[in-house]
């Protein structure tokens, strides 16, 4: 997994790559300090890109942006 981000304007995007051999589930948390943090959830494919965007709603001085992903077949596994 490669992770990079963008600013465009007021918003944050965040690409994902997946280089493993089965896709994964990922959840990106924006932190933006006195908002509630924002999660987006994205699978991807084997190979492929995804992205996941942000855009806050009041000025932002700092944010943190955290990223986890695992394997998608435990999910499915586990249901």
């Amino acid at each position: 997994m490669d992770a990079t981000h963008v600013l465009l304007g007021e918003s944050t995007v965040v690409r994902l790559q997946n280089y493993e051999k089965f896709p994964v589930r990922c959840n990106v948390q924006f932190r933006n300090g006195p908002q509630l943090a924002r999660t987006r959830k994205i699978t991807i494919e084997p190979g492929e890109t995804g992205t996941a965007r942000f855009m806050p709603s009041r000025v932002v001085v700092r944010l943190r942006v955290g990223v986890e992903c695992w394997p998608a077949k435990q999910e499915e596994e586990s249901k």
